[in-house]
């Protein structure tokens, strides 16, 4: 459950869809996780076990999210003895400036709406703020 908490939180920082504006329809398509600038912005406490972040840094890289319409997919692929996570939701956009959208979307583990953020750096990458881990994580368009 932690796992598939973390990736949720992961993915509703990810997107949304309006065919409004040049930044909603940029959204749209399937993205993936890229764990080389992810894993970069990363801070860890001092007394972090060294498989400890082992284990995180191998999370990233591997969640692909997908977005059209008002509805958003992730899919985590199975890893060792972790089953494959699925993650499907409507969302909307709730807010915008030049270069990011906010959206909201059911959070699971609150059992309701959370506005997320989503920043663009172009047309094919995006980031989201992780929160309490301290960094971003990045998604590069797959189409």
């Amino acid at each position: 459950m932690l796992l598939g908490g973390l990736f949720f939180l992961l993915v509703l920082n990810s997107g949304c869809v309006s065919a409004r504006s040049k930044i909603d329809r940029t959204i749209i398509g399937e993205w993936k996780s890229n764990k080389e600038l992810s894993v970069r912005t990363l801070t860890y406490p001092p007394t972090a076990e060294k498989v400890s972040i082992e284990k995180l840094e191998a999370l990233f890289g591997r969640l692909i999210v997908s977005y059209s319409g008002s509805k958003m997919k992730a899919v985590l692929p199975a890893m060792n003895d972790q089953h494959e996570w699925i993650y499907e939701s409507d969302y909307k956009i709730v807010g915008r400036d030049e270069n990011s959208i906010v959206i909201r979307a059911h959070d699971p583990l609150e059992n309701g709406p959370k506005d997320r953020r989503i920043t663009f750096e172009g047309e094919n990458r995006y980031w989201i703020d992780l929160g309490h881990l301290g960094g971003r994580e990045y998604f590069d368009r797959l189409k």
